[in-house]
């Protein structure tokens, strides 16, 4: 990447706006203090309704990327899927910051914290749009979902002190205490899936039952993960 401007990232799946290249080229010409740069990700089912796990797919996967009237900066515990995310290649190379290859999904999580840790700034803006062709059955919804949960141990919760008598006390108090905290942690979590959604239209609020439900789930992942992680 040394002898490139910007790193654009977008997935197999999405249909870009024809002026995507254009606009994340230009923002990041008049924004040099704008390390990362990621458009609006509009869910297929606005397009076209399939069903309510189309939906559920696409507000539970683009919350971070729905569409704004000016550029936003995106703080933690937001961040912006690599669907459509575009990046300034010699902050990477001076930061030496990477993807971590070992994340199935949440690779974007990790590489978003990685880079605000690092002095980095992440802007959502308002003209570089695509579309993402969302999943629309259950089993694919739910597979999908699980995966999420069990990358979450690693974006999240997973210890990384020096001290090996910290670490032990961290897993200690992590196999008694996640169980009895994750109702309110997926609680905490379905308020900010759905909450960009609610702004832009109040009905959103309907889908905030079963997106609570599935955040159990995924809840449940992340604790087998965990368990896999330090009692295999």
């Amino acid at each position: 990447i040394k002898d490139y401007f910007l790193i654009l990232f977008i997935d197999s799946d999405i249909k870009p706006s024809k002026n995507l290249v254009n606009e994340h080229v230009n923002f990041h010409s008049l924004n040099k203090n704008i390390h990362a740069v990621g458009g609006e990700i509009s869910p297929s089912f606005k397009i076209k309704f399939k069903n309510i796990w189309h939906m559920l797919d696409g507000c539970m996967s683009w919350f971070t990327s729905v569409g704004t009237k000016k550029y936003n900066l995106i703080k933690f515990p937001y961040h912006l899927p690599t669907s459509n995310l575009s990046i300034k290649c010699d902050f990477l190379r001076k930061k030496k910051i990477f993807f971590n290859e070992k994340l199935e999904t949440g690779e974007d999580v990790d590489f978003c914290n990685q880079l605000r840790k690092k002095g980095g700034t992440i802007a959502l803006i308002n003209n570089a749009k695509v579309v993402h062709f969302d999943r629309s059955n259950f089993i694919s919804f739910f597979k999908h979902q699980i995966k999420w949960g069990f990358h979450q141990y690693y974006t999240l919760y997973s210890s990384n002190f020096r001290n090996s008598l910290v670490t032990k006390l961290y897993s200690f108090l992590f196999l008694l205490l996640y169980p009895l905290l994750m109702p309110f942690i997926n609680f905490i979590s379905s308020i900010l899936v759905i909450f960009p959604w609610v702004k832009k239209n109040p009905f959103y609020i309907v889908l905030f039952p079963l997106i609570f439900i599935t955040y159990i789930f995924k809840g449940v992942a992340t604790y087998i993960e965990f368990l896999r992680n330090n009692f295999d």
